[in-house]
């Protein structure tokens, strides 16, 4: 819940302040923003409102998408705090798997952002079958899936067995219904695409834009560009979540997870750091189900790195500012992977050392 004075508590939102300069959230919102400017000019449905906290980063990015309709259950209480005032959105109060069985309507881009109090909105992530018939012949579905789990991913770690995830829970169900299923992995949430027809989703995210872009954005693009693979990928690291995607369940792996790393961090100042930040792993997080879950080393980033960069993600940002970030984004300078130079344009441009974030993504 993010709550500011005088303003709505959103769930799964923040309200951009208006001297915001960088334009972005880096969080889950940018990926969100991202696709839907790739189907600026078609036509959006967007499952899940919230803050539109996306929409306000397309905003500042002075990118007007054509039309988007935008689904909430909450929709009639967010107008009445003028926090939709977009006029290419067509706001409709319903919760959104009655909205989809009841319209008629066809889409070029499905972006599914739903959640409760309790998780995933399941039969919302999990009807493929409905999501589809509701898309244009050359149409995608963007699924925002919160998982914890995908950092492990993003920097190509990997467990002595097969972890539960949520984003491999979803792709694998879209992929019995689409063409080809996508991942773009953040740190803590991933953004999935399943396109309907084969090679309709380069086609538009490869496509020149009608919009004047500046260096954020050119930097966003590449960044997400960067990060997409085929879903298949995961299969050597995560497993079907067989649990209810509810919270608790997520916490509940996440801690078995989080206590492997723990596990394998070595110096002792690391794992004060690590108490600090993510509490007593023995006494709050899953201890009794560990099962002698281990991280395995797969590339160059050691260990210590990777917790930095998870202190990263769950450290507010008053602390990181206190120079700290330009200390982390040092410890990348000698590592050659993918996944590290990753990190590091995502630290130098939330630094917005723009130039730098966008030369690091060769």
């Amino acid at each position: 819940m993010i709550e500011r004075e005088g303003q709505l508590p959103l769930l799964h939102s923040v309200l951009l302040d208006k001297d915001n300069t960088t334009s972005l959230s880096f969080r889950y919102w940018d990926y969100e923003a991202w696709i839907m400017s790739k189907f600026a000019n078609e036509k959006i449905l967007l499952l899940g409102i919230g803050g539109a906290t996306s929409l306000q980063i397309l905003k500042k990015l002075n990118i007007t998408p054509k039309k988007v309709i935008g689904v909430d259950i909450d929709a009639n209480e967010l107008k009445e705090k003028e926090i939709l005032n977009y006029s290419y959105l067509t706001i409709v109060e319903s919760d959104a798997y009655t909205y989809l069985n009841q319209t008629k309507e066809k889409f070029d881009l499905i972006l599914v952002d739903v959640y409760n109090f309790k998780g995933y909105v399941e039969n919302i992530y999990k009807d493929m079958e409905l999501l589809n018939e509701k898309l244009y012949s050359n149409g995608v579905i963007a699924f925002h899936c919160l998982d914890p789990m995908i950092k492990y991913s993003s920097f190509n770690f990997r467990f002595n067995e097969l972890r539960p995830s949520p984003s491999y829970e979803i792709s694998s169900l879209a992929s019995l219904y689409f063409d080809n299923v996508y991942t773009i992995p953040l740190w803590t949430s991933s953004l999935i695409l399943a396109e309907k027809n084969e090679l309709t989703l380069f086609k538009h995210i490869n496509s020149k834009s009608t919009f004047e872009l500046n260096k954020i954005y050119n930097w966003l693009d590449k960044f997400y560009k960067f990060r997409i693979s085929k879903f298949n990928k995961l299969e050597d690291t995560f497993t079907r979540f067989k649990a209810p995607l509810d919270y608790k369940f997520i916490e509940k792996e996440d801690g078995i997870n989080l206590k492997a790393l723990f596990n394998a961090l070595n110096k002792s100042y690391f794992k004060n750091r690590f108490i600090k930040v993510f509490g007593d792993i023995y006494n709050n997080k899953g201890s009794n189900d560990d099962k002698n879950i281990k991280i395995e080393y797969s590339n160059d980033t050691n260990m210590e790195i990777f917790f930095l960069m998870c202190e990263f993600m769950a450290t507010n940002e008053e602390e990181l500012l206190k120079g700290k970030l330009e200390w982390i984004i040092d410890q990348f300078d000698n590592l050659k992977s993918k996944e590290s130079s990753i990190a590091q344009s995502y630290l130098l441009a939330y630094a917005k050392k723009w130039d730098e974030a966008i030369k690091v993504l060769k």
